[in-house]
C-alpha cells in the first residue's frame, strides 16, 4: 500500500482525464460566446441594410408600407426571421434616441434575435436576446442654384427651342411631383452637376440632359426645402418715391411705389429697395449696379395697387448687382412677396442679349421667371434661382461661386448614409 501511494508514473494522464471535462466545457463556451458575437455582426449587417433601404425608400417618397416592407427584405436577405421569433421596428421621422432624434429624414432599425443555447443551457435557463440598432439618413452632395417650387405644375422647369442651359457647380431641382416636372423640347440642351425632380422628366425632338457628378438624373425624388421661406418679410410706413424714372443717377434705399424705370447709367446704394407695384423695369441700353454692401429689391404691393410688384429686365441691358452678405436678407436680391397671388401668373422676365452678373437669390416663391435670350452669370457670380416655375430658352449660362455671398444653401437629398 505504501509503495502504491507512492508511485507517480501516470498522473499526468489521471490528472488530463479529471480536467478534461472542465476544458471541454470552457471551449465550447469559447466557441458559443465567438458563436454569439458573429450572429450580432450578422444581425447588425441585417440592420444596416434594412436602414439603408427604408432611406432609399424615403428619397423616393415612398409610402409607410412600402418603407417597412423594403427594409424588411433586405433583413431577410441577411438571415433575419421574423418566422422565428425575431422582431422588426422601423421608426421613420424620427429616430428614439443617439444624435439624429430630430432629422426628419432619417429612419431607425432596431430589430431582435433570440440565440440557440449550446453549452450554456447547462447555467442559463432563458436564450440569449442579442439586438441591433442602425440609423441611416439623407445626404447632399450637391446643391442646387435653380429650384421650381410648383407642387404639382406640368413644365415646372421648362428648357425650350433649343435652349441650351449650363449650370457649373450646382444642381437643378424640380419639387413638382408631375410626370412632366421637368420638361425638354426642341433639341435643348441641360448641364448640369445633378437633377433632382419629384415627378418625372418628359425628353423630346432630341434634347438631352447630362449630370457631371451623378450617375442619372433623380426622379420620384424628395421635395427639396425652400431655404427664404421663413424670413421675416420688410415694411415701410409708406411711398418715398412714385412711379419714379432713374436716369445717369444714383438710387438711395427706399419705398417706391409704381416701380422704377432704368436709362442711362443708374448706381444703386445699399440696403433694401421696396418695390410697391408696378415694375422694377431695366430697359434696354441701360446700365444698373449696386455700390458696395449690395442690395435686396422686395416686390410688394402695400400701398400702390392693384398689381404686386414685379422685375422686367429686357434685351441689351447690362446689370451688375450683388444681394446683402449680412443681415436680415443677406443673400437675397430679388425678394418677392409670399402673399402674391399665383392667377393671373406673376410673370419676371430676365431676356435677350442681356450682360448680367447677379450674385444672389433670384426668389420668387410665387412667381413664374422667363431666363431667355443669352442671359449669362459672370464668372465670379452666385445666382439662385427659386421660383414657382422656369422657363429657359435661348442660351443660359449660370457659373456659381459662392464664396461669402451670404446666401442660405438649396440642398439636394441625393444620398443615403448610414449614421449610426
Amino acid at each position: 500500500m505504501a509503495a502504491l501511494i507512492g508511485e507517480e508514473r501516470g498522473i499526468i494522464a489521471i490528472m488530463f482525464a479529471l480536467m478534461l471535462p472542465l476544458m471541454l466545457g470552457f471551449i465550447g463556451l469559447g466557441i458559443e460566446a465567438a458563436l454569439w458575437y458573429k450572429s450580432h455582426r450578422d444581425l447588425q449587417s441585417a440592420a444596416d441594410a434594412a436602414a439603408i433601404a427604408a432611406g432609399y425608400e424615403i428619397r423616393s417618397t415612398s409610402d409607410a408600407a412600402t418603407r417597412s416592407a423594403a427594409a424588411l427584405r433586405e433583413a431577410e436577405r441577411h438571415e433575419f426571421d421574423t418566422s422565428d421569433g425575431d422582431t422588426f421596428t422601423l421608426i421613420y421621422q424620427y429616430p428614439t434616441t443617439g444624435s439624429f432624434t430630430t432629422d426628419e429624414n432619417a429612419v431607425e432599425i432596431q430589430l431582435t434575435q433570440s440565440v440557440v443555447l449550446l453549452f450554456s443551457n447547462w447555467f442559463l435557463d432563458n436564450a440569449v436576446t442579442i439586438n441591433a440598432r442602425s440609423v441611416a439618413t439623407l445626404t447632399s452632395t450637391t446643391e442646387a442654384c435653380v429650384l421650381a417650387l410648383a407642387p404639382s405644375a406640368s413644365a415646372a422647369i421648362t428648357n425650350a427651342g433649343g435652349a441650351t442651359v449650363s449650370l457649373t457647380g450646382c444642381s437643378m431641382a424640380v419639387n413638382s411631383t408631375s410626370s412632366s416636372a421637368l420638361k425638354l423640347t426642341g433639341a435643348s440642351i441641360l448641364t448640369t452637376e445633378c437633377v433632382s425632380v419629384s415627378g418625372g422628366i418628359d425628353e423630346s425632338g432630341g434634347s438631352s440632359i447630362t449630370t457631371t457628378e451623378c450617375p442619372e438624373p433623380l426622379e420620384n425624388a424628395i421635395a427639396v426645402k425652400d431655404p427664404y421661406e421663413d424670413v421675416t418679410e420688410p415694411t415701410s410706413l409708406g411711398c418715398d418715391y412714385t412711379n419714379y424714372n432713374a436716369t445717369n443717377e444714383t438710387l438711395d434705399p427706399g419705398t417706391y411705389c409704381g416701380g422704377i424705370n432704368f436709362n442711362g447709367t443708374v448706381t444703386l446704394n445699399s440696403g433694401v429697395y421696396i418695390i410697391d407695384g408696378g415694375t422694377f423695369k431695366i430697359n434696354a441700353g441701360a446700365t444698373v449696379s449696386s455700390a458696395g454692401g449690395g442690395v435686396t429689391i422686395f416686390l410688394t404691393k402695400q400701398f400702390s395697387g392693384p398689381q404686386y410688384a414685379d422685375v422686367d429686365i429686357t434685351g441689351g441691358a447690362t446689370v451688375t448687382m450683388e444681394a446683402q452678405t449680412t443681415g436680415s436678407y443677406a443673400g437675397l436680391l430679388f425678394y418677392q412677396d409670399d402673399d402674391t397671388p399665383t392667377s393671373p401668373p406673376s410673370n419676371q422676365t430676365i431676356a435677350g442679349g442681356t450682360s448680367i452678373d447677379l450674385t444672389g437669390a433670384l426668389y420668387f416663391p410665387k412667381g413664374y421667371v422667363n431666363y431667355t435670350g443669352g442671359a449669362t452669370t459672370g464668372s465670379g457670380s452666385c445666382t439662385q434661382i427659386i421660383a414657382q416655375t422656369i422657363t429657359f430658352s435661348s442660351v443660359a449660362d449660370m457659373n456659381i461661386n459662392c464664396s461669402g455671398s451670404g446666401m442660405s444653401p438649396v440642398t439636394i437629398y441625393d444620398s443615403v448614409t448610414l449614421v449610426e
